[in-house]
């Protein structure tokens, strides 16, 4: 397994195709009644990015419990497009980014 998607609901599903990425990126704001109000892509190496109902891209890693970081008012669009690097193994592309330190 490459990366795997995870809903609001605590579902996931191994190498989603980039149409079904962006449906699990859109379902957040329908997931009024989830446990997690976020998405996530987890990639094989452990980055993951978390994208919320707030609009907020968090990108951390999961095996390195590396501190993480965020990039708020996202949208939809912008937040499949780093999904997509993700997905395709373009870290460090997505670490270039003007992510912002997550407050402690």
């Amino acid at each position: 397994m490459k990366y795997h998607c995870t809903d609001a609901y605590g579902v996931s599903e191994p190498n989603p195709s980039p149409d079904r990425m962006r449906a699990f990126i859109d379902s957040v704001f329908e997931a009024d009644d989830a446990d997690f109000p976020d998405v996530s892509i987890i990639h094989e190496s452990g980055w993951r990015l978390t994208y919320t109902s707030e609009r907020v891209m968090i990108l951390d890693n999961v095996e390195r419990e590396s501190e993480g970081w965020s990039m708020k008012d996202m949208s939809p669009d912008e937040a499949h497009s780093l999904w997509l690097y993700l997905a395709q193994s373009e870290i460090q592309k997505l670490r270039r980014l003007p992510w912002e330190p997550l407050p402690e």
